[in-house]
């Protein structure tokens, strides 16, 4: 899905999976109560919990509801990412041509 545009609500990033052009600004609009990130990485599942590894591409801080954060995709490839508040529930990726 081609997008520029990423809904944070229901403690989740719709869509979880996007695609857009090297070049392109995505703006993440963060509509649940409370804060969430958006911040570049993975987050590795193990027995014990998540362990976030955040890996300094981009990273929002905590947004407030109603507020928004956006970043500009310049190189192409895949980007995951995740909210460094409940990495456990919500990752997502970008997919940039």
């Amino acid at each position: 899905m081609n997008v520029g545009e990423v809904v944070v609500a229901l403690l989740a990033y719709s869509p979880a999976k996007s695609e857009v052009k090297a070049g392109a600004t995505v703006t993440w609009l963060q509509k649940d109560p409370g804060a969430h990130t958006v911040t570049s990485g993975t987050v590795e599942q193990n027995p014990a919990g998540v362990t976030k590894q955040p890996d300094g591409r981009f990273d929002s801080g905590n947004i407030a509801t109603g507020k928004s954060f956006s970043f500009t995709f310049k190189d192409a490839g895949t980007y995951t990412y995740f909210c460094a508040l409940h990495p456990a529930t919500m990752r997502a990726e970008i997919h940039v041509i």
